[in-house]
């Protein structure tokens, strides 16, 4: 019946939409498979306290201003630039569980994102508005999530009532709680296309084996955990909200449980990759409410871009001006590539038929939207980047500072915050929100079999373009909806 209800749904969609949608399921079903090249997690928390303190995560040297970013208007009226035909359709993506007629959902999928959000040529105000934050107040390598964030946010302003919930909405440049889930809502169908089609893969593989099994994953996973001491229950209008639009897993915990819980529960849900996201130093369970979500993604490139026999030493220039050794990944292929006097462009697309991708960025990020609409496909492009890993932590109310700058405060003052459509309790606000991402990228992952994009040319690129990066540079994984990108990680490579 849910795939009756998905087809009505769909039915309403141009035709036009759906025949531009990216269909390139139809060209590369059969590809090979690959093991994990690019590796990003995270995981954000939202700390609730009643009348109490909790003690904030403790954190490095992540405060001084590094480089320009994005001029775009950020200003609440462009709220106004999300679409409001989203409807429902996106809902039945999220329950379409039958893979009979995958490529059929994936040109849905992406039809449906042109429908709903094809009409901006910005970044989405909320991403814009965290990076513009992250890059004036995080120095060094750093690594984020706007959307892992986007959910944790999205949890707690559907708790929230009055003016404590205008506020919020405010600060992340939206006009309604609906309007900002959206977003959300793609990301669910996505990583519900994403698991069905690793699914397929494995049963195609089964029958006719030419490969190693898929190892890789987009996974999004929220749970709200409340303290057993604390004698109130969730409304159930919001337990209903939040199962259905973030599938979000309840827990009770005990003070003395809540960081070995918590540490397994989203350990688990990355795969390892976050394993200390709470320190029972911390007194974290003291709280009576704490806010989960972690997102993980692992991925190869499209194609066999990279070969590590290729790979080799060399220098990088640090903001600092200090030079060191780094090992270098060298490609000659054709790229989706842009250049000017300020910058240099580089996209690789990740293998599955996801319309995921990774852009790189060399010189200034001003613009940045409108020169990625500029970009060249498929131009010969000689590459040099260097393998990386990275770490970050957001804490010591960085990201509540984040919603202060933009008016988002009575979510944070016991003698005003209103969570009552969350639950009926005076004085409770909250504490602290925290961040945790990781990221490593590598060349290796890559099988033998053939890709069936495999742009290598074995010379030198006629226009003689070189992108290497080896000095300071951006990147962010992205799904982009008529060339505008929804951010999932960003980050910057100092040094």
């Amino acid at each position: 019946m849910k795939s009756e209800k998905f087809q009505r749904a769909i039915s309403s969609i141009d035709d036009d939409l759906i025949e531009n949608a990216d269909t390139a399921v139809l060209k590369r079903s059969r590809s090979s498979v690959r093991l994990s090249v690019v590796i990003a997690a995270a995981c954000a928390v939202l700390i609730c306290a009643a009348a109490i303190t909790v003690p904030m995560f403790r954190n490095g040297n992540l405060y001084t201003p590094i480089r320009d970013t994005t001029d775009t208007d950020t200003t609440p009226d462009a709220a106004s630039q999300n679409d409001d035909t989203f409807d429902q359709v996106t809902t039945e993506i999220e329950t379409y569980k039958t893979f009979d007629d995958i490529t059929d959902f994936e040109i849905t999928l992406q039809a449906v994102k042109l429908k709903s959000m094809g009409d901006r040529f910005a970044l989405d105000v909320f991403d814009q508005r965290f990076l513009d934050y992250i890059s004036e107040n995080v120095k060094g390598n750093y690594i984020v999530s706007p959307l892992s964030l986007r959910y944790t946010l999205g949890m707690l302003i559907s708790g929230a009532a009055g003016d404590t919930k205008t506020e919020l909405l405010k600060a992340v440049g939206y006009d309604t709680l609906e309007d900002y889930e959206k977003v959300c809502l793609i990301y669910n169908g996505l990583e519900t296309y994403f698991r069905e089609r690793i699914e397929w893969e494995k049963g195609y593989l089964e029958e006719y084996p030419f490969g190693p099994t898929p190892n890789r994953s987009l996974s999004i996973a929220n749970s709200l955990w409340k303290n057993r001491t604390f004698d109130k229950n969730f409304n159930d209008d919001f337990v209903t909200h939040i199962g259905e639009v973030y599938s979000a897993e309840t827990y009770d915990f005990s003070p003395d449980d809540l960081a070995d819980r918590v540490n397994d529960w989203a350990r688990k849900r990355t795969n390892g990759l976050i394993k200390d996201l709470i320190s029972k130093e911390d007194n974290v369970g003291a709280a009576p409410i704490v806010m989960i979500n972690t997102l993980l993604y692992e991925n190869s490139w499209e194609t066999e871009f990279f070969n590590s026999a290729d790979t080799s030493k060399g220098g990088f220039t640090t903001e600092t001006g200090k030079v060191v050794q780094k090992d270098f990944m060298y490609s000659l292929h054709g790229f989706d590539y842009y250049e000017d006097d300020e910058t240099q462009l580089l996209v690789i697309p990740m293998y599955g038929d996801s319309n995921i991708k990774m852009l790189f960025v060399l010189g200034s990020t001003e613009n940045l939207v409108e020169k990625m609409a500029k970009i060249d496909r498929l131009v010969d492009v000689e590459v040099s980047i260097p393998k990386f890993s990275i770490e970050t932590t957001l804490g010591d109310k960085m990201l509540v500072d984040f919603l202060k700058e933009y008016g988002a405060n009575k979510a944070f003052d016991m003698s005003s915050a209103d969570f009552s459509a969350m639950i009926d309790v005076d004085g409770l606000y909250v504490e602290d929100i925290i961040q945790k991402s990781c990221i490593e990228v590598r060349e290796d992952g890559v099988s033998a079999a053939a890709a069936s994009y495999n742009y290598y040319l074995g010379g030198k690129p006629d226009e003689g373009l070189v992108f290497r990066a080896d000095r300071p540079f951006d990147f962010f994984i992205y799904t982009e909806v008529n060339e505008v990108p929804e951010i999932m990680f960003a980050g910057h490579v100092a040094e």
